[in-house]
């Protein structure tokens, strides 16, 4: 379950960052 909210964090993060570029 760690694990799949890690990822999760990670992919927002991207989303995030694709976002304000």
């Amino acid at each position: 379950m760690k694990n799949r909210v890690k990822r999760s964090k990670y992919v927002f993060i991207l989303s995030y960052e694709i976002m304000v570029s």
